[in-house]
């Protein structure tokens, strides 16, 4: 596992974990070892309920900018750019695709 991990960590590959808890048997600490290693997150989730918002902050977490402010809400991002050059350096990150 830990050579899985520094390998998952050398790639610059983060982890992020759910754990499903529905019986209230997980032991976060396990997921929050694998989750940390590789600069990931772990959650816990008891319910369906839960995971809309924990994929949205997933994604959240996974598309940071500096520039660009977001606040999930039921579920969804919302975004606020409030640097336009950051749109000027996606387009160009796409034009070299």
């Amino acid at each position: 596992m830990k050579e899985t991990l520094a390998k998952l960590k050398e790639r610059h590959i983060e982890v992020y974990c759910v754990g499903l808890n529905v019986d209230g048997s997980l032991d976060k600490k396990d997921i929050e070892k694998i989750s940390a290693a590789t600069g990931g997150k772990a959650y816990e989730i008891d319910g369906s309920e839960k995971l809309t918002n924990t994929i949205s902050d997933i994604f959240a977490n996974i598309s940071d900018m500096n520039g660009i402010d977001r606040e999930i809400k039921n579920g969804q991002i919302e975004l606020e750019i409030k640097d336009s050059s950051i749109l000027s350096r996606s387009r160009q990150m796409d034009s070299e695709a």
